[in-house]
């Protein structure tokens, strides 16, 4: 930031430990008006000399920031971060947002006033780990806020994903989660008429969404994109996979008849079964695109459906070594909590690669060495209770010496 030196007038304002402290007014070369002051080893700036005199003032045992009731409390909140570079504490976090918004004319809502009126305090930090940056936030809500809290996740359906997957998410109880937006949405009219279209898209293809669609998800589930030779989506090499557990599997076997009966009415897909190693298979192919969809159920509770490949293919993807074993996964998952509702995981490598081979696609070199620097992106969420909310980001950045 360029800072004229016109307009650049000091003035003593007061003493600290006998040290005379002034505060300097500056314009920068946007035409900005800022002051500045160095307070002992601090370096203290804001918009306005009367907020540095209240600084100095605090400094100096006045009425500080910090000894507000709603203040401490936040200030409290412990971040499980080591060699933070920056914390941010906002104790009003969900009041401060809404009269933010307010403030630009948006009519919010009735659900979005809802939630933000159900935040607190939020703490958020930055940290530089030997493994790159690991960004964690807490908020703090209202006990009311979560009739029933999400399901924690095993993450064990996650080692049935091969180590080519380029990006992958998992979570647990679709079912619980369609049950609580149902029951929101019976005092939300915005809620309840998005819920009204979800039933009525859906009946237009006999499907009943509360029993057929969400009911029997009561597993855990995964979906990831993995990476392929050759073939795949479009011929990109990418496929889609898809992991879902259950304790309802004749509902689900039921979705899957009808949904069957719903490709077999489009001429254009053929659908056929086969047994592969003792599993009963169900491929859809559709012309020169070849298989586009292949489906079975491992055992009585896992059902797998693959997106753009056939099973054959799948298996051998899944007989290389598990993502679960992959180093730049296995450090990600290090430094994220253990105990959480499901993880994001994103390989960047991989996906520059893929960047590279999509057609007509260009990567400047400056993206690229940016791109090419970073490993992956991991990030997962947690519940600890029905008032404290945790969100955890990890960037793994490629080592100099490597």
């Amino acid at each position: 930031m360029g800072v004229f030196v016109r307009d650049l007038r000091g003035r003593a304002v007061s003493a600290v430990n006998g040290a005379e402290i002034t505060i300097t007014e500056a314009t920068s070369a946007k035409g900005e008006n800022f002051s500045f002051s160095l307070l002992e080893d601090r370096l203290i700036i804001a918009q306005k000399s009367e907020l540095i005199e209240n600084a100095i003032d605090a400094f100096k045992g006045q009425g500080s920031y910090a000894d507000k009731p709603g203040v401490k409390k936040t200030l409290a909140q412990p971040l499980s971060l080591k060699n933070s570079l920056v914390n941010v504490y906002i104790p009003s976090y969900g009041e401060m947002l809404k009269q933010y918004l307010l403030n630009q004319d948006q009519e919010l809502p009735v659900a979005t006033l809802k939630q933000l009126d159900a935040i607190g305090s939020v703490v958020m930090g930055i940290a530089a780990q030997e493994q790159g940056l690991h960004l964690q936030a807490i908020a703090q809500f209202n006990p009311d806020s979560f009739k029933s809290l999400p399901s924690e996740v095993s993450g064990d359906i996650l080692s049935t994903f091969p180590e080519t997957t380029l990006m992958v998410m998992n979570g647990k109880n679709l079912a619980q989660g369609w049950s609580v937006l149902v029951e929101e949405s019976a005092q939300d009219p915005e809620l309840e008429d998005l819920v009204r279209q979800i039933r009525r898209g859906f009946s237009q293809a006999n499907f009943d969404v509360d029993r057929e669609v969400f009911g029997w998800l009561d597993g855990e589930f995964a979906m990831g994109m993995v990476t392929l030779e050759r073939g795949g989506i479009a011929n990109l090499g990418l496929a889609g996979i898809m992991m879902l557990e259950t304790s309802d599997r004749q509902t689900g076997e039921e979705a899957l008849t009808k949904l069957n009966q719903l490709a077999q009415s489009n001429p254009n897909i053929i659908s056929n079964e086969r047994n592969i190693d003792n599993i009963q298979v169900t491929e859809w192919t559709a012309g020169q695109q070849g298989i586009i969809l292949s489906y079975g159920w491992l055992d009585n509770q896992k059902l797998r459906l693959n997106l753009g490949t056939s099973w054959e293919t799948s298996d051998q993807q899944k007989a290389q070594q598990s993502l679960t074993k992959q180093p730049i996964f296995q450090t990600i998952e290090s430094l994220l909590p253990k105990d959480n509702l499901g993880y994001f995981y994103l390989d960047f490598q991989q996906l520059t690669q893929q960047l590279k081979t999509f057609p007509g696609t260009l990567v400047d070199p400056d993206t690229e060495a940016v791109l090419n620097s970073i490993q992956g992106l991991g990030m997962t969420a947690t519940l600890p209770n029905k008032s404290t909310s945790q969100l955890d980001l990890v960037l793994s950045i490629q080592s100099t010496d490597q």
